[in-house]
């Protein structure tokens, strides 16, 4: 993956979580306590990113692969 298509991605992560700030908190709360901070970190990002993949998908627009 690119530079600039994780910063496409990073980003777009950022604006739907402003969007969407209650989806902020149920996804911490399913991240384990046990993780370090940086696998925890990637966990969300990746929950978050899942999850605006189907939000886009319910609204008929193609996400980025």
């Amino acid at each position: 993956m690119k530079d600039t298509e994780r910063e496409m991605i990073e980003l777009a992560i950022l604006a739907f979580l402003e969007l969407t700030p209650s989806l902020r908190e149920q996804i911490r709360l399913l991240i384990p306590a046990s993780m370090s901070r940086e696998e925890g970190g990637s966990l969300f990002r990746h929950k978050v990113w899942s999850e605006l993949c189907h939000a886009a998908k319910q609204a008929g627009i193609q996400p980025m692969n």
